[in-house]
């Protein structure tokens, strides 16, 4: 794997590309280049085929050579098999193109040979002032303007909102499986990046991209080797003064590091870097798949938690016992704790709370309470000096509980400085409520655990900041 990069690469191609040509493009949709080409028809782009015998594929019609295209494209995508991968490189940099993506498996992750390939796809590219995205990759997609060469499933039609996330995965297979998880209960994704086998364009180059779009406010990486891990930690170091940056690693065992080597072709080492350093660089470690989509989620939706102390509000006494114990149970180096309620902020929930429910931290509602109820104790636990975030324990199943609540507590978190994150279950209607809570700017969540690691993750956010701008820079 060549690691030469330019220090801010202009990727303007993959991302903004202004007309694409698609080899291997087929009217089959049950292929990945008739899937490709389908799914990038609707960017509104010229979008050209080339195919050796097809003449029409619907209504465009097909190329032979990129030659013969009305315009030089700006992004090729190579679908087509690894052996003719190099022909059609060859083409499309004669033609102009200037991002290549190369979907096609079957190079370095094969060994020498394979290796040998991808090195010299790479250097052709770079010789000619263009770069390589791949091989075996899915390459990229973008929501809001519709660029999608992802030819799998991934949630794509839900996640067409777009957002402000930006997600670089070295599998395309963990990436995407992972999105399609996350956008049933609401993921605002900026863009999707395959790196796979990183002959070229890697982590490094996709870190200065997005670093530098004001569109993206959370990086997520799935990364199973570094090309540069000092370079890398130095970078994105940089970059979490500015924007949270969430890592999940494959291959953290010596098991699971003999599988990288069989599934890109690279080593990635065990130690690879230490819980200190990821802390010190200001950098989020994801635990699995579900823990990397929720902390994007949440710092991208809420603020840093200035305090440890958190205010539960729940009309269901259980679900207060079981917040609770998930606070008092955490393990890692950052604790939160109940938050002691001081008297004056006792005596304002009694004004608005039924005689028998309870004003004390956790705030029980009780079953008997209203959508209006929720937002007055929200409102007052939000102000109360002694509070610096809230967990609301939102459950629709109350008579006074209507639909209205998601409304009513996402304006309430408009208007708060401090985190509010919602735990929510309801059955099958749990993902329902939670995506209404997500296109309001709410982070919720299915699970306890969940939420309160959303907590820890926000309470990291602003310790790491508190470091950050007592220290000139991170060395």
């Amino acid at each position: 794997m060549e690691t030469m990069h330019q220090a801010e690469p202009d990727l303007s191609p993959f991302f903004s590309p202004r007309s694409v040509v698609v080899y291997g493009a087929t009217d089959d949709a049950d292929k990945a280049g008739g899937r490709i080409f389908s799914l990038l028809g609707r960017s509104g782009l010229p979008v050209y085929p080339i195919h050796p015998t097809l003449a029409r594929i619907h209504e465009s019609p097909v190329y032979r050579t990129a030659l013969d295209l009305p315009e030089q494209p700006d992004l090729a995508v190579l679908a087509v098999a690894a052996r003719h991968c190099e022909q059609a490189l060859l083409d499309a940099l004669a033609g102009g193109a200037r991002g290549i993506i190369v979907v096609a498996s079957g190079f370095g992750e094969t060994g020498p040979p394979g290796m040998e390939l991808e090195r010299r796809l790479a250097r052709f590219a770079r010789d000619r002032g263009a770069r390589l995205l791949g091989p075996n990759t899915l390459g990229i997609f973008v929501p809001h303007k519709r660029l999608d060469t992802i030819f799998v499933e991934h949630g794509d039609r839900s996640l067409l909102a777009g957002g402000s996330i930006a997600v670089i995965s070295q599998s395309g297979s963990v990436g995407v499986e992972a999105l399609g998880y996350a956008s049933a209960s609401g993921f605002g994704l900026r863009a999707f990046v395959g790196l796979g086998n990183k002959a070229d364009l890697n982590e490094l180059d996709m870190a200065a991209w997005f670093a530098r779009d004001p569109g993206a406010r959370v990086l997520g990486f799935y990364l199973e080797d570094l090309a540069d891990g000092r370079r890398f930690l130095k970078q994105v170091g940089r970059t979490a003064v500015e924007k949270p940056v969430v890592v999940l690693k494959g291959g953290r065992t010596e098991a699971g590091a003999r599988a990288v080597a069989s599934h890109t072709g690279s080593l990635a080492a065990t130690s690879w870097l230490g819980e200190k350093a990821w802390r010190q660089f200001g950098i989020h470690r994801a635990r699995d798949d579900q823990h990397f989509c929720d902390l994007c989620k949440v710092l991208s939706l809420c603020p840093p938690m200035e305090g440890d102390r958190v205010a539960i509000v729940t009309p269901a006494g259980g679900y207060g016992v079981m917040a609770v114990d998930c606070l008092a149970s955490q393990e890692g180096p950052v604790r939160l704790q109940v938050a002691d309620l001081t008297p004056g902020t006792e005596a304002q929930l009694r004004k608005i709370l039924l005689p028998f429910a309870s004003a004390r931290n956790p705030v029980d509602l009780t079953a008997g309470c209203t959508d209006a109820t929720y937002g007055e104790a929200l409102k007052i636990l939000l102000e109360a000096p002694e509070v610096d975030a809230v967990l609301v324990v939102a459950f629709f199943a109350p008579e006074g509980i209507s639909s209205r609540l998601v409304n009513i507590i996402a304006t309430i978190n408009r208007q708060s400085r401090k985190p509010l994150v919602v735990f929510s279950l309801y059955g099958p209607f749990t993902d329902r409520h939670l995506l209404e809570f997500h296109d309001r700017g709410v982070a919720a969540f299915g699970s306890m655990s969940r939420t309160v690691d959303a907590l820890v993750a926000l309470r990291e956010r602003s310790l790491f900041l508190k470091r950050a701008y007592l220290s000139p820079k991170n060395e």
